[in-house]
C-alpha cells in the first residue's frame, strides 16, 4: 500500500488514491495534506482545486462502457450499432479498460465493501446485470478519498479572502434550509443532512435505525423521506435543568399525594 506523506507531489498521490493504493486517510491527514502543499494560500489552493479536477477527470477517461452495458438494442439501428462496435474498437487499440459487471464488481470487492447491505446489494446488481447500479457503487468506492480531499481544498477556499497563509478556520456559514431540501431523497442527500457518513447510514439501515424506503424492483436503492429524517434526528431530545427539575417536582408531588 502506498503512504501519503506531507511532501507527496498531488498527481502521485491522487494516482494512489484513485488505484485504491491508499487505504485510510483521515480529514486531519489530509487537511495537514493540503496545507502543507499549499501553505494556505489562496491562488495554491485554486491550483489544486483545478488540478485534482483534471487528474481525476484524466484517470476516468482510462475507461469506457462497453457495448453491451449502454445500448438498448431495441431502439438502436444497424448503422448506430456499427459506430457504437468501431468506437469500443478503437478505445480497445489505446489501452482503455472496459467497464464490465465484472471488473466493476471486483473493483468494489477489492476496495472494501460498506457493510453486509452493501455487499447483498452490489452482488445482487451483478447477477441482475444492473449496469446503471454497479457503476455508480464503483464510482462512489473510486472517488471517496478524492471528494474528500476536494472538500477540504474547497473549504479552505472558502474560508480565505486573501493570498495570506490561513491560521485557522474560520467556520462556514452557508447552510440549506430545511425546506429546501426535497421531499425525497437519496443517501448522498441523507449524509449532507444528518452529517453521518454513507457507512453509518448502511449499517443504520441494516438495523432498521433509521426509517427509509427501498425502491426499484429489487429494493437496492435506498430512498428517505425529509420529514421522517428530521423527525428521527430529533426524536432524543435533551431536557434542559428547569425541565428535568420540574419533572422530578412532579414525581415528587405525585408520590406525597398517594400518601
Amino acid at each position: 500500500m502506498m503512504i501519503i506523506t506531507n511532501h507527496t507531489p498531488l498527481r502521485k498521490a491522487l494516482k494512489g488514491i484513485l488505484n485504491g493504493e491508499v487505504n485510510q486517510l483521515t480529514e486531519e491527514r489530509m487537511r495537514s495534506y493540503v496545507l502543507s502543499q499549499t501553505k494556505g494560500k489562496r491562488d495554491s489552493l485554486l491550483h489544486m482545486q483545478k488540478e485534482i479536477e483534471d487528474i481525476v477527470k484524466e484517470w476516468f477517461n482510462r475507461f469506457y462502457m462497453p457495448m453491451d452495458g449502454r445500448l438498448n438494442t431495441v431502439n438502436t439501428n444497424s448503422r448506430e450499432l456499427d459506430d457504437i462496435f468501431f468506437e469500443e474498437r478503437l478505445y480497445e487499440e489505446e489501452g482503455r479498460i472496459a467497464l464490465t459487471l465484472d471488473y466493476m464488481y471486483d473493483e468494489i470487492a477489492r476496495r472494501g465493501f460498506i457493510n453486509g447491505l452493501h455487499r447483498q446489494d452490489v452482488e445482487t446488481a451483478w447477477r441482475t446485470n444492473d449496469t446503471q447500479f454497479l457503476r455508480a457503487q464503483w464510482e462512489d468506492a473510486v472517488l471517496e478519498l478524492a471528494r474528500a480531499l476536494q472538500a477540504i481544498v474547497t473549504g479552505l477556499l472558502a474560508n480565505s479572502t486573501d493570498n495570506r497563509p490561513l491560521s485557522r478556520p474560520k467556520p462556514c456559514t452557508t447552510e440549506i434550509r430545511t425546506e429546501d431540501w426535497p421531499e425525497v431523497f437519496g443517501m448522498d442527500a441523507c449524509c449532507r443532512l444528518t452529517g453521518y457518513a454513507k457507512h453509518t447510514l448502511y449499517k443504520l439501515t441494516a438495523k432498521n435505525g433509521i426509517p427509509c424506503f427501498r425502491a426499484g424492483n429489487n429494493g437496492r436503492r435506498l430512498m428517505f423521506r425529509r420529514e421522517d429524517v428530521l423527525k428521527w434526528l430529533l426524536n432524543r431530545r435533551q431536557e434542559t435543568t428547569e425541565e428535568f427539575i420540574m419533572r422530578m417536582d412532579g414525581k415528587l408531588a405525585a408520590r406525597i399525594s398517594n400518601f
